[in-house]
């Protein structure tokens, strides 16, 4: 049973690893969706008895749109349609990401469960035709004489085709405007709307007052979310998203000045947290009046003016965009280590799995020096297997996202090689590390790439909660932050010096002429015995069943939907959504679980009372054999609790903190864990070089 879960472990962190560099699978169609009907494919499954004027009658469309006063007013409609066409419409309106999300699923996955779905043009037009997921509509918009396609403006056919081909309907367009809170300008001195960018940064030096909960700016910054908003201060700029040629420009002046001005307006003058912000937060932040002006598209007019969702109704006025300007979301980044050392570690985790379950292994790692030669040089073919099916999955991933120039099978190659040569090379140097140097060198490797996102991490909690607030909150806010990090590192470091020793006596013998024995001994036993290995196996458990969902094409609805979404840690301790915290109790369930369970497979208390028999060792008070497994059991059992309850609170604080906060850091539970324990080693490995030194100086003389 022991070597079978083993073996189980090993096969599921696999699974996890190769799904988690990309979620979608499918290879991208060359034509459109199986879930696009053609008329042709309609009027032959319609059936016998539909009449020429109803052609398509029976035919049951499945449309995917994003929630909207528009769609609300079409939907409507929809009883209308059916009527006249005998058409039936499934109709699911969900927000825009969740629009994005469900149609990039489904087809990559081409499961042909969506027929119709609305799509963001500036952001999703290229990737979803180039990957084929998008009907071409000339030779439909041609042939129908009721309707008049050219009726559209120019720009909006212009944004709906790629290369000269239409792929969609422009069913709505956005412009830019200020929503202005009037009474907010009026007591700082403002009675006009700024008509220049100038004039809107003078009204945000004026009226940005963060100590009384006042914001100058109401800003997107999430993903996607902040395209549209961005391209107002772009267009502004006098910059474009693309050349003549379809290449990308966010190298040219324009673009960087337009970044520059919206990471100022940003920092100096939204609220914190505006980078994570859609325009939901955005309007909510507006509505209930603690911003002065919100720069969003038009078509959000109605919520601001309904006394329903906004305090400030009365006094909502608006205003065009002002002339020049800038917003900005950072692009898209890859390095050739993107994998970082993950493989490695994975595969290290693996090999000792499996060392338990195959007796091969167990036996060579039983050989000493060869033995472990021989796990070592399989463990480097492992990681480059890892690496490849990693890699694998990211660049496919890469392409269909449009994160590749061109999504084809030389570029996909090229990136798969890339990826894993780096991740052989930071194996590489960590190995020799390890024998030049001190310490391990994979370990302090891994350590420093987590190291190197401290500033930023602290840098964004400063941000967050220090920076722009009064001086007494300033100062409470910088004593939390550093007790709550020296109290887990402390913690930590408790955790892993931890020892129960527990003593071995063992008793005098006559080995020829001399009496040998007699001496006094321990066996160590380390509170936190399972290391970071619990949180790995808790993480990769609760992440498996979306991952599996995302091969199978599920969108996430329904009540399987509601069991993901309680999997999900991005949902853990929201206070406006308490329930998927059950979510979280059921993570520190498996930590503690697995606490137990890997404690119980690698190390073996049988086997150290039989040996401690045959050289004639007892534990005081004790008997040899059955009796010292036992309580050795047993002693076992209890610090292994303690262990696991100082490894939850590590493991969960993170997620507390995020859930209430919304603070966000690298540097805390696995990471934090990992920091002290090669720190913690790395000291203990100077301070024996430093002994041998020692030693060696003094036998020299």
């Amino acid at each position: 049973m022991r070597k079978f879960l083993s073996l189980l472990l090993a096969v599921m962190l696999l699974a996890t690893l190769a799904a988690c560099g990309g979620n979608n699978n499918a290879t991208p169609s060359d034509t459109a969706s199986p879930g696009n009907t053609t008329p042709e494919d309609s009027s032959s499954t319609s059936g016998a008895n539909n009449t020429n004027d109803k052609p398509y009658a029976g035919t049951t469309l499945s449309v995917v749109v994003c929630t909207s006063a528009f769609i609300d007013h079409l939907a409507s409609s929809l009883p209308e349609f059916e009527a006249e066409t005998g058409i039936k419409v499934e109709m699911e309106q969900m927000q825009d990401s969740q629009v994005t999300n469900k149609v990039s699923v489904t087809c990559a996955a081409e499961s042909g469960d969506v027929d119709v779905f609305g799509y963001r043009p500036l952001q999703e037009s290229t990737l979803y035709s180039n990957n084929g997921w998008l009907e071409p509509l000339d030779s439909y918009v041609a042939d129908s004489p009721e309707f008049d396609y050219v009726d559209f403006f120019q720009a909006s056919r212009d944004a709906t085709s790629e290369k000269g081909v239409a792929y969609g309907i422009p069913y709505m367009t956005e412009r830019e405007i200020l929503y202005l809170n009037n009474n907010l300008l009026a007591s700082a001195g403002f009675t006009e709307a700024p008509k220049t960018m100038d004039e809107l940064l003078e009204i945000c030096q004026a009226v940005n007052d963060p100590a009384k909960g006042v914001y100058a700016l109401a800003l997107r910054g999430e993903g996607n979310a902040a395209v549209t908003q961005f391209a107002g201060f772009l267009y502004g700029f006098g910059g474009d998203f693309y050349d003549e040629n379809g290449n990308a420009t966010i190298n040219t002046p324009e673009f960087l000045e337009a970044v520059k001005y919206y990471g100022m307006l940003v920092k100096d003058y939204c609220a914190p947290g505006s980078l994570n912000y859609g325009w939901t937060e955005t309007s909510n932040l507006f509505c209930q009046g603690s911003a002065a002006i919100r720069i969003d598209c038009d078509s959000q007019y109605a919520y601001a003016i309904d006394p329903d969702s906004s305090i400030i109704a009365d006094s909502v006025g608006y205003a065009m965009f002002p002339e020049n300007g800038s917003n900005g979301s950072t692009p898209f980044n890859i390095t050739a280590w993107a994998l970082g050392i993950n493989p490695y570690i994975t595969s290290s985790i693996i090999m000792q799995l499996l060392t338990i379950a195959i007796p091969k292994l167990e036996e060579m790692q039983r050989d000493g020096e060869d033995g472990r030669k021989k796990i070592a040089s399989i463990t480097r073919y492992v990681t480059v297997g890892l690496a490849l099916i990693q890699s694998s999955a990211m660049a496919i991933a890469f392409g269909r996202q449009g994160y590749l120039l061109q999504y084809n099978a030389l570029n996909v190659i090229c990136a798969v090689a890339t990826l894993t040569a780096g991740s052989a090379f930071l194996m590489w140097i960590g190995e020799r590390i390890t024998e030049n140097g001190i310490g391990n060198g994979i370990s302090i490797v891994l350590v420093i790439n987590i190291i190197s996102r401290l500033p930023e991490d602290l840098g964004n909690l400063f941000e967050q909660f220090v920076f722009g607030k009064a001086p007494a909150t300033a100062v409470l806010a910088v004593v939390i932050i550093f007790a709550v990090i020296i109290a887990m590192v402390v913690l930590v470091i408790i955790l892993n010096d931890g020892v129960r020793r527990i003593p071995v006596q063992y008793a005098n013998k006559v080995q020829g002429r001399k009496m040998v024995g007699g001496q006094t001994s321990n066996i160590p036993l380390k509170v936190n015995t399972a290391g970071v290995i619990p949180v790995i196996f808790a993480q990769s458990l609760l992440q498996l069943p979306g991952i599996i969902s995302s091969f199978a094409g599920y969108s996430g609805d329904g009540v399987w939907g509601e069991i993901l979404k309680y999997m999900n840690s991005g949902y853990w301790c929201r206070p406006e959504m308490l329930r998927y915290t059950v979510g979280l109790l059921v993570y520190i369930a498996l930590i503690i679980f697995f606490a137990y369970f890997y404690t119980s497979i690698t190390f073996n208390p049988l086997m150290i009372a039989d040996n401690m028999k045959k050289q004639g060792g007892f534990i005081p008070g004790i008997r040899p054999g059955k009796p010292t497994s036992d309580y050795l059991n047993k002693v076992l059992n209890y610090i292994v609790f303690i262990g696991a309850v100082g490894l939850t609170i590590v493991a969960a604080l993170p997620y507390l903190f995020s859930g209430v906060f919304n603070a966000s850091v690298s540097f805390a539970g696995t990471s934090l864990i990992i920091i002290v324990s090669v720190v913690l080693e790395t000291m203990k490995q100077v301070e024996s070089q430093m002994l041998v030194r020692n030693y060696k100086g003094f036998l020299e003389k």
